[in-house]
């Protein structure tokens, strides 16, 4: 479930639990303060929701089995509130967990991370850009259509304004 969708009471119940139970580790894990070493394999599993290869953290508070991403676990750890959007791996690796790599954003500027594919179009060879029946040449920049003359600019522009192939 969704932080923002957990009423107020759930959340506090939730970072409670967490800031009592649990501290941060320099590496990008949190452990259990009962224990002397985390113990991953027991409550921290891959998700397979959407393929992607974020964690999972699961954990009992009042009884009631509650779920959540295990880099929203670290922020709340670290930072003692919940984050005000989106949680966004800086080095683009879901696994790579320390504070330093999360930052609080936009789902706009975390969807900027994105990597396309580095396929080339057919027409114009060039990834991200398409020839249009009037001669321009076409390339999406977040969510807007840009027109220009020469395949190669367009293709420039759209790696400048964020869009990043790999």
């Amino acid at each position: 479930m969704n932080h923002l969708k957990r009423t107020p009471e759930e959340r506090a119940a939730l970072l409670a639990h967490l800031r009592e139970h649990y501290v941060y580790e320099p590496e990008g894990r949190i452990r259990h303060k009962g224990r002397d070493r985390p113990r991953m394999g027991e409550n921290i599993k891959p998700t397979d929701r959407n393929k992607k290869p974020y964690l999972l953290m699961t954990f009992a508070v009042e009884g009631i089995r509650h779920w959540i991403f295990y880099h929203q676990a670290v922020w709340l750890v670290c930072k003692g509130r919940w984050p005000k959007g989106q949680l966004d791996h800086l080095n683009g690796n879901p696994r790579d967990n320390r504070i330093e790599n999360l930052r609080e954003c936009s789902p706009r500027d975390n969807n900027l991370n994105i990597y396309l594919s580095w396929r080339s179009n057919k027409v114009t060879g060039v990834p991200g850009v398409c020839l249009r029946k009037d001669g321009r040449f076409e390339t999406i920049i977040r969510g807007e259509r840009y027109y220009f003359h020469n395949p190669y600019e367009a293709f420039f522009w759209a790696i400048f304004c964020g869009k990043k192939y790999k």
